[in-house]
């Protein structure tokens, strides 16, 4: 099974889509460095496996698509671009595409189709059109389905087919034995298995580290479990059972409801003990001065009597003091007004003359002030009408005369457009009147004779015979031209004359119709501003009329008027305003004259001041007797006092003991004061050797978890063991004999490697090559005799040439690809297996390669090789095909194909 087709579309050089047909057995592809050879080879890597293997970054990485998608058409399209490769064998197509569009990379795509582009579907009906369903459908047709690993599959293929110059170049500068295995491991395809390999080594590792922590935080619970116990403390359990039975608990209730007992019967008891205290507070206040209630109870009366005396001497003396100041007030305020009486006669005799010519209508205060609110409104509404008034009356004026102008417009603007409709008619009738001039007419004829006249000249016409219908004139052919000519121009110049005033008509209409476009344009542009102007109008005059300040008479008055209104009445406002402000400075001083005319006459100033003077020597002896007599109210104190105390007593001393003397009680409160205190202790001894129980407990709980999770941990431990074990053994049998089994392959005397280096060898010795190291580490010896198995061991490249390098890594990779079972492709691929070669490599390469019976697909930029491999296989010309490579930016056309049929 062979490739038949490669569709590249925007990958790496390439510019758009290219086809390249690969039915040829041979087919070589041409051209320089960094022309594009190499990203071929990369399309059909990525087309396989999604990757390419020279590459750090792969998969979905932003970074790798923009290393894959053609730089030019990422930066001059716009619009969606996709980047593509489609490959084309046994009638199916395998197509791996991503877009790009607004700066954005679009998410990779692959997919199986048949001929005509239909997505297959596979045994469970479901289309293959994913990365695991497409590698799963490949390994499918190729019998490996045990192949399970996330798209070694086509990984697989890539190495097994495809030799890049990456892969060369690492074994020819491999340093070490694990470079130079890796490097001939790579080459023989086995690299995912050796990516598979340093995996499960990884993940054993990572277990080891897992068992590592797990073991580490076993010790750590064992600890934590002794430090745990540590923690716990001692307590006396028979001590507390005895205890419980003192305070009446049942010992075999749980902690938690022993504690809450306890905590009950402690607030009882505190509640108790509080009671018993505050009944021993009101006993010793008492005790200080009673020996029992009863004599509490008889200095009470005693106070109460002495009390009744005192306050009614004190209320009399409190009311004799009060009319003595009422007194003493009343004779302060006439001494008072004899001296302000006559300046406020004054001032209101005053008042009154200004009163009287200001004429007020009346004297009622709010009748004055409700005349003064309507002028003052009135006044607003003078304001608004003279401005607004003459805008008012403009809107109004805009309003009525809007139909009479519209009206005016619309048939002055009708007249004009007749006007132009009759200038378009009379331009109409001059086309015409043009158009059916025979100027033209005239001149073509005119031209013809000219034409003829220039033929008899040239034609030496002596026979005078006419060239168009052969008559003869007599008097001369060109005489009868000339003739005819001269009478045409006549002809000319009048139908000319008669044109051109033709035109100078038409001309002066045009431009009288512009002249009318343009009043019109005027009309139509006033009748805009026309129509503003009255919606304009409209709004504003509904403004003004929802004003609560609007008046329609005072709107159609003069402006002049309305300003001499506005001023009489704001001089009208200004008097009432003056009459309010006289009337309410005369009330206040009618307010104040309390003064009666006849206590000024029977009573002189010098009597009032000896009045007032005893009348204060009395009052301030009366104040001191009251002060005297109030020194006395604490006794209500007192009694007050001792009335509370002896209720308080009576209410929270039992009756028990009521009638007792005072030290009788407080000896008796102190015992139970005692007897409750103990209480209180043994209650305060069992909760502190309950919380020791409960903090024990707890800690036994704690153990009884970390002893579950050591025990859970003990189980991983185990099970991790068991893993690490397998996983070991597995490693061990798969991959530990890899390495020699990969020497023992390539060291087989008979085996294709050793053939294609000795045919390939420019040396002319017999030697051979041997590999030899244990395990991921592999160094080349070179033998030259096969007695001698002796030697030092050493990295390929101080061995061998670079040439023989190069022909060492080629023979590994065509003896796998050889011996490869991947699957039914049936192809191989070398990118410029040429690198440091001599002549005598390049002929042995040529011969090598030409006997191949796959598909070969190779490039090179070296023409005198590419010369040399068509001539040494020159006689299945006719099976190779060449394309030609002839520039580093491959858009259509710069790829050429050449056959040899």
């Amino acid at each position: 099974m062979k490739i038949d087709k490669i569709i590249i579309k925007n990958f790496r050089n390439y510019v758009g889509e290219h086809y390249f047909d690969l039915s040829k057995e041979i087919t070589v592809f041409y051209g320089d460095n960094g022309f594009g050879k190499s990203s071929f080879f990369d399309a059909i890597e990525w087309c396989i496996s999604g990757t390419i293997s020279r590459f750090s970054d792969e998969g979905e990485s932003e970074k790798f698509k923009k290393d894959l998608i053609n730089r030019y058409v990422l930066t001059e399209q716009h619009d969606e671009v996709e980047c593509s490769i489609t490959m084309g064998f046994n009638g199916i197509n395998l197509i791996r595409k991503f877009n790009y569009k607004n700066n954005t990379f679009g998410n990779v795509s692959v997919k199986i189709t048949d001929s005509n582009y239909k997505t297959l579907k596979n045994s469970d009906g479901k289309p293959i059109n994913s990365r695991d369903r497409v590698d799963e459908y490949l390994g499918g047709i190729f019998q490996q389905k045990s192949v399970s690993n996330k798209n070694i599959f086509g990984k697989l293929m890539k190495q097994t087919y495809i030799l890049s110059q990456d892969q060369v170049t690492e074994f020819v500068t491999s340093e070490d034995g694990v470079e130079t295995f890796r490097s001939i491991a790579n080459i023989m395809g086995f690299k995912p298995l050796l990516k598979l390999s340093d995996n499960m080594k990884k993940i054993l590792s990572g277990l080891e580290s897992k068992n590592r922590k797990l073991n580490d935080e076993l010790n750590e619970k064992n600890r934590s479990i002794l430090s745990k116990q540590e923690t716990k403390r001692e307590v006396d359990i028979y001590k507390i059972n005895s205890n419980l039975d003192i305070l009446s608990i049942n010992s075999k209730n749980e902690v938690k409801d022993i504690k809450k007992q306890l905590g009950k019967l402690r607030d009882k008891k505190i509640t108790q003990k509080l009671r018993q205290e505050e009944q021993l507070r009101l006993c010793n206040r008492l005790v200080k001065d009673f020996p029992d209630l009863d004599k509490v109870k008889l200095r009470i009366g005693e106070l109460k009597n002495i009390e009744r005396i005192h306050s009614q001497k004190l209320e009399s003396y409190r009311i004799l003091m009060s009319k003595g100041e009422n007194k003493l007030q009343e004779l302060g305020e006439i001494n008072k007004d004899i001296f302000t009486y006559n300046s406020r006669l004054e001032k209101m005799m005053e008042i009154n003359q200004k009163l009287e010519k200001l004429q007020p209508n009346t004297e009622d205060l709010e009748l004055i002030k409700k005349d003064l609110k309507e002028k003052e409104e009135l006044s607003l509404k003078y304001q608004f009408a003279f401005m607004s008034s003459s805008n008012y009356k403009s809107y109004k004026q805009t309003v009525e005369v809007y139909e009479d102008e519209q009206k005016r417009l619309k048939t002055k603007l009708n007249k004009l457009e007749a006007l132009i409709n009759k200038r378009n008619e009379v331009l109409r009738r001059i086309d015409d009147k043009i158009i059916e001039s025979e100027d033209g007419v005239l001149a073509n004829l005119l031209n013809n004779i000219k034409e003829i006249h220039k033929f008899v000249e040239s034609n030496n016409n002596h026979n005078e015979t006419c060239p168009v219908c052969a008559a003869v004139k007599e008097e001369g052919l060109l005489k009868a031209i000339d003739k005819n000519m001269k009478y045409f121009k006549g002809k000319i110049k009048v139908s000319t004359d008669y044109a051109n005033k033709l035109l100078a008509l038409k001309k002066y209409i045009k431009q009288n119709i512009i002249t009318l476009d343009i009043k019109i344009k005027k009309i139509k542009e006033e009748s805009e501003q026309l129509n503003s102007n009255y919606h304009r109008a409209i709004k504003n005059i509904e403004k003004i009329e929802r004003n609560k300040l609007f008046d329609l008479k005072l709107m159609e008055k003069s402006r002049d008027i309305v300003k001499a209104s506005s001023v009489s009445n704001d001089e009208n406002i200004d008097k009432l305003n003056s009459i309010i402000g006289l009337l309410l400075e005369l009330e206040i001083l009618k307010q104040d004259d309390i003064l009666n005319s006849e206590k000024v006459l029977l009573v002189s100033e010098e009597d009032i001041h000896k009045s007032i003077s005893r009348l204060s020597r009395a009052v301030n002896r009366i104040k001191n007797r009251i002060k005297q007599l109030e020194v006395r109210k604490s006794e209500q104190e007192i009694i007050k006092k001792l009335e509370n105390e002896v209720q308080e007593f009576v209410n929270k001393v039992s009756k028990v003991n009521i009638d007792l003397p005072f030290e009788s009680i407080i000896t008796k409160i102190e015992l139970e004061i005692n007897r409750l205190n103990d209480s209180l202790t043994l209650i305060s001894s069992v909760e502190r050797d309950c919380e020791i129980i409960e903090h024990n407990n707890h800690i036994q709980e704690q153990i009884k978890a970390v002893i579950n999770e050591r025990s859970e941990l003990n189980n991983k431990v185990v099970k991790l063991n068991s893993t690490i074990t397998n996983l070991s053994s597995y490693i061990e049998n798969v991959f530990g004999d890899f390495g020699n089994n990969a020497k023992d392959y390539l060291n087989q005397y008979y085996s294709p490697i050793q053939k294609y280096f000795r045919y390939l060898n420019p040396l002319p010795t017999r030697s051979s090559i041997r590999f030899e190291g244990e395990g991921e580490r592999l160094f080349v010896k070179v033998i030259f005799d096969e007695s001698d198995d002796k030697g030092d061991i050493t990295t390929p490249k101080n061995i061998l040439s670079s040439g023989q390098l190069n022909m060492l890594a080629i023979s590994i990779f065509l003896a796998m690809n050889d011996s490869q079972k991947i699957h039914e492709l049936d192809f191989i691929a070398i990118d410029d297996p040429i690198q440091n070669m001599d002549d005598i490599n390049q002929f042995s390469i040529c011969d090598v390669l030409g006997s191949i019976k796959k598909q070969l697909i190779f490039s090179t930029h070296d023409f005198e090789f590419l010369k040399l491999f068509i001539k040494k296989n020159e006689h299945k010309k006719d099976s190779i095909q060449v394309y030609n490579f002839k520039s580093p930016f491959l858009l259509p056309g710069k790829i050429e194909h050449h056959t040899f049929n």
